[in-house]
C-alpha cells in the first residue's frame, strides 16, 4: 500500500487527530531529519499521549505512518535527491494546496524540534537559513491566493526549494550525528 494525500487524511481523522496529511507528513519528516531514531513511535505519542490502546482504526493509522516512514527513508537513501511532500493532487485549488505546503513547513519545523537535539543549535550558517525560510513560508497568507499561472510557477518553486532546504538540514544534521558517535 503505497499511501497517498486522501487516505492520510482520512486516517487522521478517523483517529480524531487535527493535522492535516501535509501537516503529518512533515511532522514526520522533521522527526526523521532531526534525528528521531523511531519516529513512528514518537509521532503515535504526540498525538495519543494516552496510549493507543487496540482501537482499530488507530492500528491503520500506525500502519499509514509505517508506509510513510518507509517510503521517506527510501527517498532518502536512495538515488533520487529529496523526497516528495505528501500534498493536494494538482487537480486541488490552488489555495489549498498552498495551505498544505504551509502546514507541511509547519509540520517540519515542529518535528525537527521534537526530535529534542538542539537541531539549530550550532548548525552552519546555510542550514539555520534553510530552516528560517522554512518558518517564513509556515507564515504564508494563503487568502489572497487567486489561483493564476503565476501563483501556480511559485508554489511550484516553494515545493521544490523546501526538498532542498528539508534535505540540507537533514544531511547537516545527520553529520553532526556522526561526529558526536564518533
Amino acid at each position: 500500500m503505497q499511501v497517498d494525500y486522501e487516505y492520510m487524511g482520512q486516517c487522521l481523522t478517523d483517529v480524531g487527530v487535527d493535522s492535516g496529511a501535509s501537516g503529518a507528513h512533515g511532522l514526520l519528516c522533521g522527526l526523521m531529519c532531526g534525528g528521531e531514531m523511531i519516529p513512528q513511535q514518537r509521532l503515535m505519542q504526540e498525538w495519543f499521549p494516552g496510549g493507543v490502546g487496540d482501537d482499530p482504526a488507530i492500528g491503520a493509522c500506525r500502519a499509514a505512518v509505517d508506509e510513510l516512514v518507509q517510503a521517506v527513508n527510501a527517498s532518502i537513501d536512495g538515488a533520487d535527491f529529496g523526497f516528495p511532500l505528501l500534498l493536494p493532487d494538482e487537480d486541488t485549488p490552488l489555495p489549498q494546496r498552498a495551505a498544505a505546503v504551509r502546514d507541511w513547513c509547519e509540520g517540519f519545523l515542529y518535528g525537527v524540534g521534537l526530535a529534542e537535539t538542539g537541531a539549530a543549535d550550532g548548525l552552519p550558517p546555510q542550514a539555520k537559513e534553510a530552516l528560517q525560510d522554512l518558518s517564513e513560508i509556515s507564515r504564508m497568507d494563503v487568502d489572497g491566493i487567486q489561483g493564476d499561472e503565476e501563483e501556480e510557477v511559485a508554489l511550484t518553486e516553494v515545493t521544490e526549494f523546501i526538498w532542498v532546504a528539508a534535505m540540507l538540514v537533514h544531511d547537516e544534521l545527520a553529520q553532526r550525528q556522526e561526529k558526536s558517535e564518533q
